[in-house]
């Protein structure tokens, strides 16, 4: 068992994770899914004041007073802006990040810098029209590929306005342990056009000290492909075992390519009853560059 922390991204809250945290619970898995201060259940805490760092600490402190250690953070978005500021304040506590179609910032940048320029333009004028200049509405839910009419019916009246200032501010890193983290990048390829995670998953597809994977759905692919985001944390946790028992294991094979997955869960259930184990899944939409599609 081992503990996972799921960050969700802009406009969202923890409740985005409603459907892939009974899958991991099932595996026997602590989950966490906080939600970022004026987001979601707290947007009653939204103000001009809201920043980045507001948001990093409110993870930091529940690392802190949960007394939490040897955990996986998993960020989708917005949310690995939030993500590697908190793994340079408290990598002694964490053991992997995954990002989940995320923001990969380095020293000095802000989403503001990372993100598509005409999309990151259109959100600082939605927020000048429509949000008195600080409060940023929510995109359309088809951006993010969500177009089920449940999801719609689910998403619409829990997305709410996100702080600008988040945007805008500049991660600080100074923390090598930090640096040492091993970690996996995600890349959701069914999106539109100006996507600002794709200049990512061209550098860390072929960079060697990350695990790489690809997902055939839209950006919001806790919604849409709960399980095989849960696949991910799970693979990372039956690989870091292997290692752990002096088994074969790791990140990538001697020639570079990644490894298959050396155990999955034989089915995961969405519904959140307990899900049974074996291996290997045929996940579909899980692709393994370099390898062939199950």
């Amino acid at each position: 068992m081992t503990k996972i922390v799921l960050i969700h991204g802009g406009w969202h809250g923890g409740w985005c994770w409603k459907k892939v945290a009974p899958l991991l619970q099932a595996a026997g898995h602590e989950v966490y899914t906080p939600t970022l201060t004026g987001l979601g259940e707290r947007g009653h805490l939204l103000s001009p004041e809201v920043t980045l760092d507001t948001h990093v600490q409110d993870i930091v402190g529940m690392l802190e007073y949960e007394d939490l250690s040897e955990v996986v953070l998993v960020s989708h978005s917005y949310g690995g802006m939030v993500m590697t500021s908190v793994a340079d304040r408290a990598a002694h506590r964490l053991t992997h990040l995954i990002y989940l179609d995320a923001f990969v910032p380095q020293d000095g940048q802000a989403l503001a810098d990372l993100a598509d320029p005409t999309f990151y333009a259109n959100l600082e004028t939605s927020a000048r029209l429509h949000g008195e200049g600080w409060r940023v509405p929510p995109p359309p839910l088809e951006r993010w590929g969500i177009t089920d009419e449940a999801d719609v019916c689910w998403m619409r009246p829990r997305i709410g306005a996100h702080p600008l200032k988040t945007f805008k501010q500049a991660v600080r890193l100074t923390n090598v342990a930090a640096t040492l983290l091993p970690r996996t990048f995600i890349y959701c390829t069914d999106k539109p056009a100006g996507d600002s995670l794709a200049p990512f998953a061209k550098r860390l597809r072929g960079d060697t000290s990350w695990r790489y994977r690809e997902l055939a759905s839209g950006h919001g692919a806790m919604v849409t492909a709960p399980n095989e985001v849960a696949a991910v944390p799970l693979e990372t946790y039956f690989q870091n075992q292997r290692c752990k028992n002096g088994l074969p294991g790791g990140n990538r094979t001697p020639d570079n390519r990644l490894r298959r997955p050396v155990l999955y869960p034989a089915e995961l259930r969405a519904d959140g009853q307990k899900a049974h184990w074996g291996g290997p899944l045929p996940i579909g939409r899980v692709r393994v560059p370099g390898q062939p599609r199950f």
